[in-house]
């Protein structure tokens, strides 16, 4: 156990010791958002030896995002230079260690330090990793889900004699060069893949539990004209940030939360969009 920490942060006047649990956007952001408010006692605790959470665990084929890259960035580190309206992995990742690294958040990061207890002892918080124990006064969780595997439980998959493995880790030692390729499920992950590999592999099965929504994607690639204008006009990456914010807020997530008009109308373009592309039934 570290040596205890004074009672009360709040009481004495000092800074409080704060633990970041993450290195990923969300650890990134507390960081520089934490000091810009005055809090300067801060350490991440990073599971694995870089930056980037989803960014840097998936790499499978064909890994992008599908929020528009002006809008899916730091409000405080905008990005000129993005290659395509809607980034891939490898580059989002690349904006995530450029932007820790400007930012000085590679600095207090303690890399390949999983932690691996918390326990609250009023008033503080007792974080425990592989080789010690410490106290801090505010314990910040920004693990995200987005790269834990659910592996289905499906007879006798133990038996079966070629390669198995899950997208968030995908071995890229294995050629799908003509293989018969079964992928399971049809969400995100899945549209990506199928997108990306269905022109090398030589038979690909989908099997699909539920049928999904399917957005068409408006993809654009950025001309070095465009990140020049961009790089010379900043107030345009707000403007561009701003835009895409109140696009999608005003209607795709109105949507989600049970906006019915607004759920008519993607319903609608979803329905055009599978009969313009899929005309068999």
């Amino acid at each position: 156990m570290s040596a205890s920490i004074p009672d009360s942060w709040a009481t004495s006047g000092r800074t409080p010791k704060i633990a970041i649990i993450g290195a990923g956007m969300s650890g990134i952001a507390a960081v520089v958002k934490l000091r810009k408010a005055g809090y300067t006692d801060l350490t991440v605790f990073e599971k694995t030896d870089r930056v980037g959470g989803t960014w840097r665990e998936n790499t499978y084929p064909g890994l992008s995002c599908d929020v528009p890259s002006r809008w899916y960035s730091f409000s405080f580190a905008l990005n000129p230079d993005w290659n395509y309206r809607y980034s891939y992995g490898p580059e989002i990742q690349a904006y995530m260690e450029d932007t820790a690294q400007r930012f000085g958040v590679t600095d207090i990061v303690r890399f390949n330090t999983p932690v691996r207890k918390l326990d609250y002892v009023g008033p503080h918080w007792c974080l425990t990793t592989d080789e010690e124990t410490l106290e801090y006064d505010i314990v910040i969780s920004a693990t995200g889900i987005l790269h834990q595997p659910v592996r289905p439980q499906i007879d006798g998959l133990e038996g079966f004699a070629g390669d198995v493995f899950h997208t968030a880790q995908w071995d890229h030692s294995v050629s799908l060069e003509g293989k018969r390729v079964g992928i399971i499920g049809t969400g995100s992950t899945a549209a990506q893949v199928i997108g990306a590999i269905t022109d090398k592999v030589g038979d690909m099965l989908v099997f699909q539990r539920t049928a999904q929504w399917m957005l068409p994607l408006l993809q654009t690639k950025y001309s070095s004209v465009t990140k020049g204008i961009m790089r010379a006009f900043p107030s345009l990456q707000k403007f561009g940030f701003w835009f895409y914010y109140q696009v999608l807020i005003r209607s795709f997530a109105q949507a989600t939360v049970g906006n019915a008009f607004w759920q008519k109308i993607i319903s609608k373009w979803c329905a055009y969009h599978l009969k313009r592309n899929v005309p068999d039934p």
